[in-house]
């Protein structure tokens, strides 16, 4: 019987590793060609909905409701973002194009305002 160290055993492992490495590859390619929507035109950019209409300025994105349009494509430049779903980490954003530095990605809304910092004390209640 042969004792092993630590090092041995990860060398080991990873060798049997590479060996599968293949098959695993090859599996996980084709799971992510079917879970990624962002080249699908066929669904909607938020909801994965069936798509009625491609974004006429980019034609990276679709949409399933004016409403979608409309958070795509707020004011005169479109969003560079899909929302994507995974059994592993839910719902997260890929980029459907590259983005340049300084670029607006993504608007939101303060959850809660508060008095200007460096003015005299107000009343919060008022």
């Amino acid at each position: 019987m042969k004792l092993l160290t630590n090092m041995e055993m990860n060398i080991e492992e990873e060798g049997n590793a590479m060996e599968d490495g293949k098959d695993n590859n090859e599996d996980a390619n084709k799971k992510n060609t079917e879970e990624n929507t962002h080249t699908n035109l066929k669904v909607c950019f938020l909801c994965a909905q069936p798509a009625t209409e491609t974004c006429d300025n980019c034609n990276l994105v679709a949409f399933c409701s004016e409403n979608h349009k409309k958070l795509h494509r707020p004011e005169k430049f479109c969003f560079p973002f899909m929302v994507e779903q995974s059994d592993d980490v839910g719902r997260y954003v890929v980029a459907v194009r590259d983005i340049e530095p300084l670029e607006l990605v993504l608007r939101d809304n303060a959850a809660a305002l508060g008095p200007i910092m460096g003015c005299s004390p107000v009343c919060l209640e008022c």
